[in-house]
């Protein structure tokens, strides 16, 4: 007795999505380049409890943390890498790429040109987030990809770290305005501003922005963050730091944690005494607030502090500002 080839593709589309359901997750994704009904018919049917991009100079990667049916969690690499060129291929749009698989990685033959390269990741990110509901999205990246799906289909992420990148001031408005970012980083990356600072909303949980002469102190006085940390800010004044802690001795800062920030390069290459006669000044402000100096090192780099309502938080006044919410 023989028995006849099973048409998977040819199920009704309800029966396709119940043996889809039980397949093992990286057979499933296999299969969904092969048949455009298996793609869709698998929509939806993978869980990630996190899905990231890596985007740097040769290294294209994305990782799926996801869950298997007995809820145990366990981790899937897709990467844009070296494949011999005789391997089997998919059909990923409109190209044929050899590819080699194994039961939690998945390479895909990378190119010669980064553009190129990317272009497969963008196709491979539209294929997967067919077939897997999201929890959390993640990214790290040297290249601009404000253009491509990576960012149009995905509007929050609780990771996005963005290195040695020029940013025109509206990519960095979405950026820290639009989106919704619940740790964000910037390395070596800046909005090009010929103007001067400018006013930015700071909304997102944990940022962690590097050199900022291009964001006006006005911002920091309004943000809505837990953790706050800078880099250099040249155009910073003492009225700003007195006016910080103006602004939290009122009842300001909501949310906030902590907050450093370096001081400006004229104080440790001119001057490291001006460092010290700024923070004396910022201590004697605080005459005109409703303030406590609670505890108070001798050499005056370290103060605790108390407002009206009984909260606490420590000054460390150095070569750097930093405030942390007790």
């Amino acid at each position: 007795m023989t028995t006849k080839p099973f048409l998977l593709w040819k199920l009704p589309h309800v029966a396709r999505k119940q043996v889809l359901d039980y397949m093992d997750p990286m057979e499933l994704i296999f299969l969904t380049f092969m048949s455009k009904h298996i793609k869709y018919s698998a929509f939806g049917l993978l869980e990630a409890d996190k899905f990231s991009w890596t985007v740097m100079n040769n290294l294209k990667v994305i990782e799926v943390i996801s869950k298997d049916r007995t809820d145990r969690k366990f981790k899937m690499n897709f990467q844009i890498t070296q494949v011999p060129p005789h391997n089997k291929t998919i059909k990923l749009k409109n190209r044929k790429i050899p590819f080699k698989a194994s039961k939690k990685t998945f390479n895909l033959k990378s190119e010669k040109s980064e553009e190129d390269n990317i272009s497969i990741l963008e196709d491979l990110t539209e294929h997967l987030l067919v077939i897997f509901k999201i929890a959390e999205y993640g990214l790290h990246s040297e290249f601009n990809l404000f253009d491509s799906p990576i960012f149009k289909n995905t509007k929050r992420f609780s990771e996005l770290q963005l290195n040695n990148q020029d940013l025109t001031v509206e990519q960095t408005r979405t950026l820290l305005e639009t989106m919704e970012i619940d740790f964000l980083t910037l390395y070596l990356t800046r909005p090009k501003i010929k103007k001067g600072p400018e006013d930015f909303q700071l909304k997102h949980s944990i940022m962690k922005l590097g050199n900022v002469d291009w964001l006006k102190f006005s911002s920091v006085l309004n943000m809505k963050c837990e953790e706050l940390i800078l880099g250099r800010m040249n155009h910073i004044t003492q009225k700003d730091f007195s006016d910080f802690i103006r602004v939290w001795s009122e009842g300001g800062f909501e949310n906030l944690a902590s907050f450093y920030v370096q001081v400006p390069h004229v104080w440790e290459q001119r001057d490291i005494d001006m460092s010290y006669l700024w923070r004396n000044e910022v201590y004697e402000s605080f005459k005109s607030m409703d303030l406590t100096i609670v505890k108070a090192t001798r050499n005056g780099d370290e103060k605790t502090i108390q407002r009206s309502d009984g909260k606490r938080a420590e000054i460390l006044f150095k070569t750097f500002f930093k405030f942390k919410v007790l």
